[in-house]
Order: C-alpha cells, then sequence, then structure tokens
C-alpha cells in the first residue's frame, strides 16, 4: 500500500485518464501532484488550480497542505484576501522526476500492449 500523509495515499488512484483498453481509470495520486506542480509553474491561486485540476475544494486543500509543507509549492499572500502558489526548485525538480517515470511507465504499457497484440 502507499504511503499516507495528511489523509493523501500516494499509490492509489484518483480521477480519470485512458487506461490500455480506452476504458476511463482514475488519475493516480502521482498523477494529480503533477498536475498541481505543472499549473503552479506561473502561480495560480487556489480557484485556478482546483478548476484546471479538476478535484474538488477539500481534495485541493489536501495536496496543497501536503506540497507546501515538503517545500515544493511556495504559497505568497498578495493581500488580504488573495495567496497565489508558485513552484520551487524543489518542486521543479519534483515534477521533472515524475514526468521521467510517467513517460517511462507510458513508454512501458504501450509496448506491453504492442506485444500482447502481436501474439493474440
Amino acid at each position: 500500500m502507499g504511503r499516507l500523509y495528511n489523509g493523501v495515499h500516494f499509490g492509489n488512484v484518483k480521477k480519470h485518464s485512458l487506461g490500455v483498453r480506452g476504458v476511463k481509470v482514475r488519475r493516480s495520486n502521482i498523477e494529480v501532484v503533477a498536475d498541481i506542480l505543472k499549473i503552479g509553474e506561473q502561480g495560480a491561486g487556489k480557484t485556478r488550480i482546483m478548476h484546471q485540476a479538476n478535484m474538488s475544494y477539500h481534495q485541493l486543500q489536501k495536496y496543497l497542505d501536503l506540497l507546501v509543507d515538503r517545500g515544493c509549492l511556495k504559497r505568497t499572500v498578495i493581500d488580504k484576501s488573495h495567496v497565489s502558489y508558485g513552484l520551487t526548485v524543489k518542486g521543479q525538480m519534483l515534477l521533472k522526476s515524475i514526468n521521467k517515470v510517467l513517460g517511462a511507465l507510458d513508454h512501458y504499457s504501450a509496448e506491453s500492449r504492442s506485444q500482447v497484440k502481436r501474439s493474440a
């Protein structure tokens, strides 16, 4: 089972993407983290991150707390009612690593599907 931090479980699946047979499957937590980090590259408020990452406010708050606590996002208070989240150097490194791993998994998955088709 994945690691649990502040109510966010790494290793389980969330949200959606297309699986092996074109069936919708949920996004993994690591994919959700990558989405949030990508949105944070230009700096963004909670509402923008929530909508672009397609998640509820409650889910978003757990991920933002995790990423800020781990030093991957920086929380900047713009004024009394506006806060922006931006990517830190550590967040950039994490996003790069996640993208590398997900790319390798996509390649492996495509290669496996190709082998299954040839053997059928």
